[in-house]
């Protein structure tokens, strides 16, 4: 019985292990869709998976502008960026890897999961991180995360998913 009980246990502890990082990657992109903040905390996924986010994201963009006919002079004067919107979903899957993303101020906050983790705790977790990178830089654009000379996101500090610490340093 004891052998049993250890047993389980054990199996119930690695698994507590294996669920306290959910994520495999985060990244903060610029517009353009250059990394501007890349952290991998699993190693279980390319390190360009940054860039398949972002040609799966412009391409529902050009789709979506495409079914609502909104290509206008005025759009294509200011840019293919100008606007918040990126026609992809908040969460979605692509090629094995789920993508979740905040934009924010024209910067995707994205993180990368190969596990079934809840979509909804992970953006949580991405607008808190948005939020932070803000309050912490006094806007959020381009160069100010840019001129971060440190930007260090922690594996989590307690069983919970939301509880990625994040340390911003000059």
């Amino acid at each position: 019985m004891d052998a049993a009980r250890a047993s389980v246990t054990r199996a119930v502890n690695a698994t507590q292990r294996d669920a306290t990082v959910m994520l495999s990657q985060f990244f903060i992109l610029s517009p353009r869709g250059d990394a501007l903040v890349t952290k991998d905390f699993r190693r279980d996924l390319p390190r360009r998976t940054h860039e398949t986010f972002y040609r799966t994201v412009r391409a529902w963009a050009r789709s979506r502008r495409r079914e609502d006919g909104e290509e206008d002079a005025e759009e294509s004067a200011m840019g293919e960026h100008s606007r918040e919107y990126s026609g992809a979903p908040a969460v979605f899957r692509e090629d094995g890897v789920n993508y979740a993303h905040v934009k924010a101020s024209g910067l995707y906050f994205v993180a990368t999961t190969t596990r079934n983790a809840s979509g909804s705790v992970i953006l949580e977790l991405l607008h808190r991180l948005a939020r932070l990178v803000k309050d912490y830089c006094g806007a959020l654009t381009e160069d100010a995360v840019r001129k971060l000379s440190l930007i260090h996101i922690s594996e989590p500090t307690r069983r919970y998913a939301i509880s990625y610490a994040v340390f911003c340093l000059k």
